[in-house]
Parts: C-alpha cells; structure tokens; sequence
C-alpha cells in the first residue's frame, strides 16, 4: 500500500468504532493536519462506518466494514464498503421536514452530505465515498 492510501477492515460492533478513531489519528499525524479538520473527518467517517455495521451488516459481527482512505494534495477521500445488500440511495428521505423531525434514522447521511465536500453512493449502496477538502482550514 502506498503512502496515500491506507485502510482499515473491522468486523460490525459498534465497539469497533473506536478502531476507525485510531485509524484517522494515525493519517491526521502522517499528513500534520488540524483539529478543526480532525472533527469533521471523524464525524462523518464514525456515521458512515455505523451505517455500515447497522443498516448495511446489521450488526452481524461474521461481516466487515471496509475502510479506505486515499489523499493528495487537495482532498481527503474515504470510501467505506459493507457486506450488505445496498439500498436505495436515490431516494433519502430528508430529516429537516417536519414529518421526519422526530425520526430517529436519516440523519448521518445528511450530516455527511452538509459537512464534507461530497459524498458519492456505488454499485448497489453498499459502497459510500466522500472527500474533504485539506486546505478548508486555512
């Protein structure tokens, strides 16, 4: 694996979050980057990875969540693949509508869509890409 590109592969706990917090550490210290940077990442990466576990492997620890994330000079990328069967992601509903205020689900990938600088959904769904801009703290 080249400098640019590292990965992390955890099975579908919950508790294995913590793994994926270690995991953007280790690439916040290789690249010298920033706190305010930091948080964001590891916002939308722990919503991301917990989508997987949950809705993607349904918490069936026998199935992993792939992480893979890749940068240069602009951008950190991450794309997080399940063993799960995809869903429709054409059709999200929206959680600032009054009828879905008070639901519990539909918010991670919202949060993702509003703080990272695209996020991007392959093959049957069970595939999710967003990058964030490196220099966005300068």
């Amino acid at each position: 694996m080249s400098l640019n590109k590292k990965e992390i592969k955890i099975s579908s706990d919950p508790l294995n979050l913590d793994q994926v917090e270690i995991f953007v550490k280790g690439i916040f210290t290789l690249l010298s980057l920033g706190s305010d940077l930091y948080l964001k990442v590891l916002l939308c990466l722990n919503e991301a990875v917990y989508n997987s576990i949950s809705h993607g492997n349904r918490f069936d620890a026998n199935k992993n969540v792939l992480v893979q994330s890749y940068f240069c000079k602009k951008y950190l990328f991450f794309r997080i693949i399940d063993e799960g069967s995809g869903f429709d992601y054409s059709n999200l509903p929206d959680p600032t509508t009054e009828e879905n205020l008070v639901r519990e689900e539909g918010r991670g990938i919202f949060l993702i869509k509003n703080i990272s600088d695209g996020i991007y959904f392959r093959e049957k769904g069970n595939i999710m890409e967003f990058k964030i801009k490196i220099d966005a703290q300068n």
